[in-house]
């Protein structure tokens, strides 16, 4: 189990973990795109291109370009929670929880059925009051 901070904004929540992100090692543009982070994707992209230029004037000496695109995919995959936590909450993301769970989906499942559970006993509650008053 993992633990997993969870944010919200305009009913849509997103879990995010700690520690390392496998995809961010294996292909930070991906991975980059599909947080929205323009800034990391551009620069990764231009680091990849760069890195394949230098492939080809290498003429094939496939080493010594793969040294810092395993360097660059070792940044990305030790920042990357960090970076998308920092995004979300400039996209106008609040905080809601921090949960332990096996998967993103999960932190986000438990933040969300532990509110709705929250409101319906608080309704459940207040109905109670009324009906005695």
């Amino acid at each position: 189990m993992a633990k997993y901070e969870v944010y919200k904004r305009d009913g849509r929540y997103e879990a995010v973990g700690y520690g390392w992100s496998a995809l961010a090692l294996l292909c930070p543009p991906l991975w980059a795109a599909r947080h929205s982070l323009w800034n990391h994707f551009w620069t990764s992209v231009l680091v990849t291109l760069a890195l394949l230029a230098a492939f080809w004037h290498l003429r094939g000496e496939a080493t010594l370009p793969l040294i810092p695109w395993l360097f660059m995919g070792a940044v990305f995959g030790a920042s990357a929670n960090h970076w998308r936590r920092t995004n979300l909450k400039q996209r106008g993301y609040q905080h809601v929880a921090s949960v332990t769970a096996r998967s993103p989906y999960e932190a986000e499942r438990k933040v969300v059925h532990g509110a709705s559970r929250r409101h319906h006993k608080t309704a459940r509650l207040r109905a109670a009051h009324e009906q005695s008053s």
